[in-house]
C-alpha cells in the first residue's frame, strides 16, 4: 500500500497579520510613509491605525498595528 502525497502539509505557508495584508494594498508611496510614520515616535499607533483604515478602507486595530509596528506580530517579513 503507497501512502498518499501529503506535501501539502509540510509546505511553509508565509503568515502575515492582517496589518501586514493591508499595508500590502497600498500605494509604493503609502508603503514609505507608513513605514517612516513607524519610526518616528512622536506619531501615535491610534492615528496610524486611522491612516491605515482611511486609505483602505478596512477596519484595523491599534493592537494589531502596534504589534506590526514593533515587529512583534509574527509577520515573516
Amino acid at each position: 500500500m503507497t501512502k498518499p502525497d501529503l506535501s501539502e502539509f509540510r509546505t511553509n505557508k508565509k503568515f502575515v497579520c492582517i496589518t501586514g495584508r493591508l499595508i500590502a494594498t497600498l500605494s509604493t508611496e503609502d508603503k514609505d510613509k507608513i513605514q517612516a510614520a513607524f519610526q518616528e515616535d512622536d506619531i501615535s499607533t491610534v492615528v496610524i491605525t486611522t491612516w491605515l483604515e482611511n486609505k483602505t478602507n478596512q477596519k484595523a486595530s491599534d493592537g494589531s498595528v502596534r504589534k506590526h509596528r514593533k515587529g512583534e506580530c509574527g509577520c515573516d517579513d
